[in-house]
């Protein structure tokens, strides 16, 4: 119950961007190795909930209705939420992109809620589960020489090639789709 509780109230700081996701998927998997892992990913969603509501709540369509009156934002947006699961989940699968900074961009233009929600658990357990390996590995670690390796950092590089490379085929075919 302690790890719960724990978790839920992270999830208020991971939601606001206090604390970096990675950090605490690294921290879970050194404290408590795999065990932590359910807990994680339920604090991912309560935490992409929390903070999809709050930026949704202040900035209430504002961004869409700037951003319309010099550009045809709607259009192109409509296109992209066709693809929102999985455009939501490379977009949380890339260990490179802030998951605060996510939560406030996908609410401000009104991304679909449950798409957004769908997308973003698949596309954090890649990184989590990398991340809690890594953080449960730290327990055997007796000199900082023991920390290089080179499979988790091309694990880490490929994860962000993947999603941006997903990320620009979604987004230049459904722009080239609305034109």
């Amino acid at each position: 119950w302690l790890l719960f509780g724990l978790n839920l109230l992270a999830s208020i700081g991971l939601g606001l961007g206090l604390m970096p996701t990675t950090f605490y998927s690294l921290l879970g998997g050194y404290l408590f190795g795999w065990d932590c892992f359910p807990f994680l990913v339920l604090s991912y969603l309560v935490a992409s909930s929390f903070g999809y509501w709050l930026c949704s709540l202040f900035d209430k369509g504002g961004l869409v209705r700037v951003l319309s009156t010099k550009y045809p934002i709607e259009s192109v947006l409509q296109k992209l939420s066709q693809s929102g699961v999985l455009l939501a989940a490379l977009c949380r699968m890339s260990p490179t992109l802030p998951f605060a900074i996510l939560n406030a961009i996908f609410a401000m233009v009104r991304f679909p809620f449950a798409k957004y929600m769908v997308g973003s658990v698949l596309g954090m357990i890649p990184r989590t589960l990398f991340a809690v390996y890594i953080g449960s590995m730290f327990t055997h670690v007796h000199h900082i020489s023991d920390l290089k390796s080179e499979a988790s950092t091309w694990f880490a590089i490929g994860l962000a090639i993947f999603s941006f490379v997903g990320i620009g085929w979604i987004v230049k075919n459904k722009i080239s789709d609305s034109r």
